[in-house]
């Protein structure tokens, strides 16, 4: 049983050692970088540079990872809360939608 013991720290501490190498003091988790690029892409969705918004987007994504400001990890937590504020915007104005048209 000492060797579980021995082992299961030896993997604590390589994956502390991991995480060290790869954090950095500006790492946050969720990305707003993400979140609120994300938002601003779908704003602009009816626009006629629509694609420019997009590719800006992306580039906005890739550069955090890419500069070690933030870890993939932080980026998909970034998207997930773009999508909870879109889900929450979209689903207020479709009840708002609704109760106008039935009134209880």
């Amino acid at each position: 049983r000492a060797t579980d013991d021995s082992t299961s720290h030896a993997l604590w501490r390589l994956l502390h050692q991991v995480d060290t190498a790869l954090a950095s003091s500006q790492n946050g988790l969720p990305s707003l970088h993400v979140a609120i690029t994300l938002l601003c892409v779908v704003a602009m969705w009816r626009e006629k540079c629509f694609a420019l918004w997009t590719l800006w987007g992306v580039a906005i994504i890739l550069s955090v990872v890419q500069t070690r400001r933030h870890l993939s990890l932080d980026v998909l937590a970034g998207a997930g809360l773009a999508v909870a504020v879109l889900t929450m915007y979209y689903g207020w104005h479709y009840l708002v939608k609704l109760s106008k048209k039935h009134t209880f």
